[in-house]
């Protein structure tokens, strides 16, 4: 997080009149993560200088999505992506493209989706074995 982002960050959501905040950082890294941030939203972190969401670099917006419906969504966090998947909206093959490198990719190939299954993987290991007890 840059030393900047204090407790004083804004979203103010795209085509809306809503403006959320002042927050810290950390809870907009997580409406990020958590798809409630738009590629189209801007935040702020005074306020008063407003930049689109993906411009800020510690938010890791950096992956764009095929959609069906769309050429591409994005860009957005791999959390977004992930609770895309989670919602149905897309599946393990839609292809996803990283903006940093241009590098296209199913879902099940990313290396964050890798690395989610084997924590949900490791997780219901240690629930299996809960309830075994």
């Amino acid at each position: 997080m840059p030393a900047d982002q204090a407790n004083n960050w804004f979203l103010k959501k795209h085509g809306q009149d809503e403006t959320f905040g002042p927050v810290n950082f950390g809870q907009i890294q997580s409406w990020a993560n958590s798809a409630y941030i738009h590629p189209q939203d801007t935040v702020s972190p005074d306020g008063q200088t407003w930049n689109k969401a993906p411009m800020v670099v510690d938010l890791g917006m950096d992956w764009l999505v095929e959609v069906p419906d769309n050429p591409l969504y994005g860009p957005t966090t791999p959390g977004a992506v992930l609770e895309f998947l989670r919602m149905g909206e897309i599946n393990t093959n839609t292809v996803i493209v990283n903006c940093c490198t241009g590098e296209a990719m199913p879902l099940a190939e990313a290396p964050f989706f890798v690395s989610a299954t084997e924590s949900e993987d490791a997780k219901a290991a240690r629930e299996g074995l809960r309830k075994k007890v």
